[in-house]
């Protein structure tokens, strides 16, 4: 294990962050890009739009604080019984792909129409295969 934010096995320890990745695109949650980065680029995009007078680094930080967050053996859990049970939280590579996709998506609505570029990329998540339903 990298990190962990309380000492045993609360519910804030970082799950693992198990490796490093395995490359640039592919495998869910350890290549750098996977089906989910769309997602993230459209979610900076919607953080620019509700929070962009924060400044770019204020929102990287929450961005940031989720990607720790999403990686707790409390997420990774809930997000098994949710219906993933493939799901054991984001190598680092992944994690910081998330981030990249984020910066991306928050630079884009800096001069698209906000509406249309998170329709585009939310789309392009669906096509590429990241899905809101439990995958068996």
């Amino acid at each position: 294990m990298l990190a962990t934010l309380t000492r045993g096995e609360g519910l804030l320890q970082l799950h693992g962050w198990q490796s490093w990745g395995c490359g640039l695109w592919g495998q869910l949650d350890h290549s750098l890009l996977d089906q989910w980065s769309p997602m993230h680029a459209a979610a900076g995009t919607l953080q620019f739009v509700w929070l962009g007078r924060w400044g770019y680094l204020s929102n990287l930080v929450l961005h940031v604080l989720w990607e720790c967050f999403e990686n707790t053996n409390g997420v990774v859990y809930f997000f098994t019984q949710l219906g993933f049970p493939r799901y054991g939280g984001d190598s680092v590579l992944n994690s910081a792909g998330d981030l990249l996709s984020f910066s991306l998506g928050f630079g884009l609505a800096t001069f698209l129409p906000a509406q249309p570029t998170v329709l585009v990329l939310a789309l392009t998540g669906l096509l590429a295969g990241a899905s809101p339903f439990p995958q068996n």
